[in-house]
């Protein structure tokens, strides 16, 4: 068991980077490693010629009974071919781009404002923490940076919508962005 848990973990550095650099945060791939276990779980048990009842998947899976159980709410879960992709939670960046979207105080008309840095009411500083008090405004910023989220220019900071949709923040990307 350790040797295959190295493995997958040697496999899954690339793919890790790869989400990292694309903007998914953990909680979002954490969610789908779960489903995907449950969805294994579930095959293999089938292919014993036993029921998977949430009992077997829970024990198999390692996925507590209680998840399997609000996940049978929603509906039975759909294999992989043809499922249909649902958007992953937000994460920080996600968050604070649609609240610069769609709060007034960030908005000129229906359009982003460009902000300034700073804490004043509709500043981008501001803007970060009301969002989040756990990462510093500055961090945020260049992590949008780095993902094409911002330009910044001084003092001043711009969403760039188009980059917004190359990082993958939004799929699909709007028409008249992207």
């Amino acid at each position: 068991m350790e040797l295959v848990l190295k493995a997958f973990v040697t496999a899954s550095r690339p793919l890790v980077r790869l989400l990292i650099r694309r903007g998914a945060t953990f909680p979002a791939v954490a969610e789908q490693l779960r489903q995907l276990f449950v969805e294994e779980a579930v095959a293999e048990i089938q292919a014993r010629g036993m029921k998977p009842t949430s009992s077997a998947v829970s024990l198999l899976s390692g996925v507590h009974r209680k998840d399997l159980r609000a996940r049978e709410l929603k509906g039975p879960p759909q294999t992989t071919e043809s499922a249909t992709v649902t958007p992953a939670p937000l994460g920080l960046i996600g968050q604070v781009v649609g609240r610069w979207m769609s709060d007034p105080l960030y908005l000129d008309g229906s359009t982003p404002r460009i902000l300034q840095r700073g804490i004043e009411p509709g500043a981008f500083d501001q803007l970060v923490q009301s969002v989040s008090t756990d990462v510093g405004p500055r961090a945020v910023l260049e992590e949008m940076l780095r993902l094409n989220v911002v330009r910044v220019d001084d003092d001043r900071i711009e969403l760039d919508t188009r980059g917004w949709c190359r990082a993958g923040i939004s799929q699909p990307c709007p028409k008249r962005w992207g």
